[in-house]
């Protein structure tokens, strides 16, 4: 499944961060999925994402390459 209206509004929402704390970002990868417990019902959202630059933790070579990002679930 892709990202919906709230993944992207969160995909918005980091970037406008990452950007304020002068830290360009790449989103490689953004899904969402409908999301339910007993207490709350929303969306679960998952990015890969890269913040290429000097000291930046990399599997391949720079900036960023395939399976180099960050996924958070």
């Amino acid at each position: 499944m892709g990202a919906t209206a709230a993944g992207a509004e969160l995909r918005r929402a980091l970037g406008v961060n990452f950007v304020t704390l002068g830290a360009p970002v790449i989103f490689e990868s953004l899904t969402s999925r409908p999301w339910a417990s007993i207490t709350f019902a929303g969306e679960r959202h998952k990015l890969t994402l890269c913040l290429p630059g000097p000291g930046a933790f990399q599997k391949g070579s720079f900036p960023c390459s395939p399976g180099a990002g960050v996924t958070i679930t």
